[in-house]
């Protein structure tokens, strides 16, 4: 086994990746990172160590919020912004078991081929 002590030794232009606070589900930062390393080794032969934390995720997923409150066009209302139901393209429906679906077709070319469907099934539960 390869531990980061004996990285450099094994291999010098070894990625070695470790992350925390996530377990074993939603490592895209990590990822992210590990590309990144791995194309800096292919051109330098130098590895890199790619720490990951939960917090580093976090916080890039209250970017737009905070740009969009900075803006003035966020604010806490329930149902007022484009993420939590405040546009008809971007909406949560309670589905028949009793979860909730989350629906967000920003894009237009995906609005028609999955947004006007998805609520007419979901209007006719």
């Amino acid at each position: 086994m390869v531990t980061l002590r004996r990285a450099p030794t094994a291999d010098p232009g070894l990625v070695y990746a470790r992350m925390t606070g996530w377990g074993q589900n939603g490592p895209m930062l990590l990822a992210l990172g590990v590309v990144a390393a791995a194309r800096h080794a292919a051109h330098t032969a130098e590895g890199q160590v790619v720490d990951a934390a939960i917090t580093d995720g976090t916080v890039l997923l209250t970017t737009m919020p905070r740009l969009w409150r900075a803006a003035g066009v966020w604010t806490d209302e329930c149902q007022s912004n484009m993420p939590n139901g405040g546009a008809h393209y971007y909406h949560v429906y309670e589905t028949a078991d009793g979860l909730h679906l989350a629906v967000g077709s920003i894009e237009p070319q995906f609005y028609h081929r999955a947004q006007v469907p998805v609520i007419m099934e979901l209007r006719a539960l």
